[in-house]
C-alpha cells in the first residue's frame, strides 16, 4: 500500500486487509511483530495524509487565511495612500515611513498568499 498515491483507495484496501487479517485470527508470535509493524506504518501514513487533507480543506482555516490576505492588501493600499498624501504635503520623512510600512506588509502578503495557496480552494 505504500507509498500512498490515492488516499481513498488506500483506506479502502487497508480496511479490506484488516478485515481479512481479523478473520484469520491468531498469528504465530514470531511473525506477529513484523506484521503489526508493517500495518502500523500504513496506518500512520493514512492518518498523516488524512490530517493533511482535512487541514487543506478546513473552511475556518481557509476563511482565516483569506481574511488575512484581504487585510494585508487593504493595509498596503492604506499605507500607499498615506505616503502619497505625505509627499503631496512635502513631508518626505513621513512618506518614507509609510512606504516602508507598505513594503513590510507586501512581504507579509507574499507569505500569506503562499499559505492560502496550500489550501484546496474548491
Amino acid at each position: 500500500l505504500l507509498p500512498i498515491t490515492d488516499l481513498a483507495q488506500a483506506k479502502k484496501k487497508f480496511r479490506e486487509l484488516i478485515e481479512r487479517w481479523s478473520k484469520i485470527g491468531v498469528t504465530e508470535r514470531n511473525k506477529r511483530a513484523a506484521l503489526e509493524s508493517r500495518i502500523n506504518k500504513v496506518e500512520n501514513e493514512i492518518k498523516t495524509l488524512t490530517e493533511e487533507q482535512n487541514r487543506r480543506t478546513d473552511p475556518t482555516a481557509i476563511a482565516h487565511a483569506t481574511g488575512m490576505v484581504k487585510s494585508l492588501e487593504d493595509a498596503i493600499a492604506n499605507y500607499e495612500k498615506q505616503a502619497a498624501n505625505f509627499l503631496a504635503q512635502g513631508q518626505e520623512q513621513k512618506a518614507r515611513v509609510a512606504q516602508e510600512a507598505a513594503q513590510a506588509r507586501r512581504l507579509w502578503l507574499e507569505e500569506a498568499r503562499k499559505g492560502l495557496s496550500s489550501f484546496d480552494l474548491k
